[in-house]
């Protein structure tokens, strides 16, 4: 009695267990903490660990300053449910016909109309095709300038719904502290229109950037360069949401990073240098944007995320 129990020598193997798990213990950095270790014919002890200072550098925290939005296509599907009905009100109001019904553009034929744009041969070919005889240029003028005062009466009277998903994310922006803005080579009454669409309260925290702003519409990046230069956050640390290739080139040669959400009419267009492509933007949030821009490297500064 009284005297200790005799120590059994440690083998080599034992030894050499002692040390590999002392160093897991201190490459998992525990602070003061305490490894018990039992080992057959040793005495159980405690093995004290202190925490290890890493010398390597950390990875820092992605931030994010700014989310730039398109607006027709990204904040709502304005082709298909706004300039393409109020094109078709517009014509209805001139009393054109095609035989006995009503003139009238369905999404496909608009989807034609969109990839023309304004070429004059090719809207003549347009209307010979769908049996628009009585469409001339001057009677097109008219309808159009006719079409802008419909579709901003259908914003007006939130006839246009917002796409799923906008609400939630700006939401997440305005309570993060996140810069927001729309940027649009559309017409600044119809871009505000849309906007408006958000509430009062979520559009006093957007920018709007469009037509009467710029002298050069996408894919030409001044709109893009001249919303991240009046917001003070650096290309690098914006992040744009577009629906359309143009819109594409646009964010990429201001050097902001890009995430296309393709709208109805331009699902095919090609999108191979966009940062990340998504169904809807009910598919994003401020993690994911946060999480792509930092995979594509840029170093993202301003509020926290």
């Amino acid at each position: 009695r009284g005297q200790r129990p005799p120590q059994h020598p440690m083998s080599k193997t034992q030894a050499l267990l002692v040390t590999v798990v002392g160093l897991w213990a201190s490459a998992n950095a525990f602070s003061s903490s305490s490894v018990s270790l039992s080992l057959k014919g040793i005495r159980t002890f405690p093995l004290s660990v202190k925490r290890i200072k890493s010398n390597r550098r950390q990875t820092p925290v992605a931030k994010l300053g700014a989310i730039l939005l398109d607006c027709d296509g990204v904040l709502a599907d304005t082709e298909r449910d706004g300039h393409r009905i109020a094109l078709n009100m517009a014509m209805k109001e001139k009393g054109l016909k095609v035989g006995t019904q009503d003139m009238k553009c369905d999404e496909k034929a608009y989807g034609e109309l969109l990839e023309i744009g304004r070429g004059r041969l090719k809207l003549l070919e347009f209307w010979k095709r769908h049996g628009w005889d009585q469409m001339d240029l001057d009677l097109a003028s008219e309808i159009y300038a006719r079409k802008k005062e419909i579709f901003n009466e259908l914003v007006t009277s939130q006839m246009i719904p917002l796409r799923p998903g906008v609400n939630y994310l700006v939401d997440e922006a305005i309570a993060a502290g996140v810069k927001l803005a729309v940027c649009s080579s559309s017409d600044d009454r119809a871009v505000e229109s849309v906007v408006s669409l958000l509430g009062q309260a979520r559009a006093s925290h957007v920018r709007v950037f469009a037509a009467s702003a710029i002298t050069r519409p996408k894919p030409d990046p001044q709109v893009y360069t001249l919303a991240a230069a009046t917001l003070g956050v650096a290309p690098e640390d914006c992040v744009a949401i577009e629906d359309s290739r143009a819109g594409l080139l646009a964010a990429k040669a201001a050097g902001i990073a890009c995430i296309v959400c393709p709208s109805s009419y331009t699902a095919r267009q090609d999108f191979a240098l966009a940062d990340l492509v998504v169904a809807g933007l009910n598919e994003l949030d401020l993690d994911t944007i946060v999480r792509q821009a930092r995979s594509t490297q840029f170093h993202l500064t301003g509020a926290n995320c």
